[in-house]
């Protein structure tokens, strides 16, 4: 699942229907934001903490917009949460300022990464748009009445929070960041990738590098013999293998290497990158599953040439 953000009018002509378009786990409506300075008689302000679980729910999971100024509507006995309407955000700029002061104090961490752009409709009203990329690391909610700390994720039906098990698993699990940069290359199906491998060259700093660490060292009144340049590991990226990307889930992704399919974890992925030609650039560490009928010569040749 791929984020979806809209932060325009043609976006929300493009992916908004209304009566048929539902809540989804990358998609969230809210109708209104009530500010406390601008709440009238009957209306409750919206509580910060609130908001800050929407927003990090979709930073624990694959990210998506709250969009806000969107009226719900109900089909199949209440089930889905379908847009039926569009209603004028007052006071936007207020609840920017609001989403990056008082809103971020609820989170952690508190540079979690999310913006809000104001949406003019057309028809005359204005949406706000809250657009929030996956997060690599795990984001907490922190509620400052009780002190405790919550870890919520977005799901196909809203909210739900990690049981402590989870949290570990997350916090231990580093080919999140693998997963989230290869599925932000990777936009289409069928993608064409090249497996490469890096070669190590040892080289010199150059002039501009020496000078640079030269006025850090004098910053922080290091000796440093200034003539002498230090020792570089150059790192160059060696191209062996041509595949294409044809499926992700949870935890693994599948190439087809000459036709044949390789279901590689996200584990294995050591760097990934956009080369040449906006081909994606994969260098992997040799924990790669593949089916029994993948012939040990084919699958030698593809180890020997990926992982020298």
């Amino acid at each position: 699942m791929r984020a979806t953000y809209i932060e325009t009018a043609a976006d929300v002509a493009a992916g908004i229907k209304l009566g048929s378009t539902p809540e989804s786990i990358v998609l969230d409506y809210k109708e209104h934001v009530h500010l406390k300075a601008h709440t009238g008689d009957g209306e409750s302000p919206t509580k910060p903490q609130a908001i800050a679980t929407d927003i990090v729910s979709f930073a624990n999971a694959f990210g998506g917009t709250i969009l806000v100024g969107v009226r719900e509507g109900s089909v199949h006995l209440g089930v889905y949460k379908v847009a039926a309407g569009f209603a004028n955000v007052p006071h936007v700029g207020d609840i920017q300022r609001w989403l990056d002061d008082s809103v971020r104090n609820h989170m952690h961490p508190r540079s979690v990464t999310f913006r809000s752009v104001p949406v003019p409709l057309p028809s005359g009203e204005c949406l706000l748009s809250i657009c929030v990329p996956p997060s690599a690391n795990l984001c907490a909610v922190w509620s400052t009445g009780n002190s405790s700390i919550k870890f919520p994720y977005r799901t196909t039906h809203g909210n739900r929070y990690l049981h402590p098990s989870e949290v570990e698993a997350r916090i231990l699990n580093t080919a999140r960041a693998a997963e989230i940069r290869l599925r932000s290359l990777a936009h289409t199906p069928n993608t064409k990738v090249v497996i490469a491998s890096l070669v190590c060259k040892q080289g010199l700093e150059s002039a501009q590098a020496r000078s640079a660490r030269l006025r850090k060292a004098q910053a922080e009144r290091r000796p440093m013999d200034p003539h002498t340049a230090q020792p570089k590991v150059v790192y160059a990226p060696q191209t062996h293998v041509d595949a294409v990307l044809t499926s992700f889930d949870e935890h693994q992704f599948e190439l087809s290497i000459t036709g044949r399919p390789v279901s590689v974890p996200y584990g294995s992925v050591q760097e990934v990158w956009l080369g040449p030609q906006n081909v994606v650039q994969l260098v992997l560490r040799p924990q790669v599953m593949v089916p029994q009928n993948f012939s040990t010569p084919v699958w030698l040749d593809f180890v020997h040439r990926a992982f020298g």
